[in-house]
């Protein structure tokens, strides 16, 4: 996701029932692009310190969505701190490139 300013943002769904829930932080291309090559793992993108985060509550029954920015996210929803993505990489090697051309 980008904003109107171009910068990218990671979202993270955490739960998806009753109300869905994401987890939103700011990531620079390198971040995503490690991301994608199992370099780094979604837990140390969530946590970085210094970074842009926010919560996102949309209750299943509802048309509008709640957003809190954070200075932190709760431990207990985060997900396991050695977990790589491991997508398929041919799948995201158009996105890669798009993201190498920004840096």
């Amino acid at each position: 996701m980008r904003d109107t300013m171009g910068n990218h943002y990671l979202c993270a769904c955490v739960s998806w029932h009753p109300d869905y829930e994401w987890l939103v932080v700011e990531a620079t291309t390198a971040d995503l692009i490690s991301l994608i090559n199992d370099s780094t793992t979604l837990s140390t993108l969530l946590t970085t310190k210094g970074t842009r985060k926010m919560y996102c509550k949309w209750p299943e029954q509802s048309d509008s969505s709640e957003f809190y920015e954070c200075e932190q996210f709760p431990i207990e929803i985060l997900p396991q701190k050695d977990v790589y993505l491991e997508l398929n990489q041919e799948d995201f090697k158009e996105y890669v490139l798009l993201l190498q051309q920004e840096s």
